[in-house]
């Protein structure tokens, strides 16, 4: 089975929205893909209450997205060096935030993550950022499909 990783800021909002919509469109796909998530920050915000973004769960209920128990109950996680070992793929979700974060803190590993352009709530609203992502993880779930064929 190969593995997808996403990456955000706080593993709380875009990458947990990424995770969550393409494991279920794999698993009905059936394809020999699994996705997971985690965050760059060195320490995740005060702000972020609970396992999950609200505005992670509203994207994914008027996806119409069942959001799994394990995934409704898992904590943010940070990223670990030894993370990049254990994945075919890894997307950070916004370059813009995300690259410099990787020089910083994961220097040696930039050329195993590629990017989306996906901002945060506090650079751009749900209703604009969780579209954009949707059409890149439909892109990317067409690209599996294709593999597997």
């Amino acid at each position: 089975m190969s593995s997808i990783l996403f990456l955000c800021t706080g593993n709380y909002y875009r990458s947990r929205v990424a995770e969550i919509y393409l494991n279920h469109h794999i698993e009905q796909l059936r394809l020999p893909w699994t996705v997971t998530s985690r965050g760059l920050a060195e320490s995740f915000s005060e702000d972020n209450v609970g396992s999950i973004s609200r505005h992670a769960i509203k994207t994914l209920e008027t996806w119409r997205i069942p959001i799994p128990g394990e995934a409704m109950a898992r904590k943010p996680v940070h990223l670990q060096p030894d993370d990049f070992a254990k994945h075919d793929r890894i997307i950070a979700v916004s370059e813009n935030e995300h690259l410099p974060m990787m020089q910083s803190r994961f220097p040696d590993y930039l050329d195993h993550v590629s990017y989306f352009e996906i901002g945060d709530l506090w650079l751009e609203p749900r209703e604009s950022a969780m579209p954009r992502l949707r059409e890149e993880l439909n892109t990317l779930l067409s690209e599996l499909v294709g593999i597997r064929d």
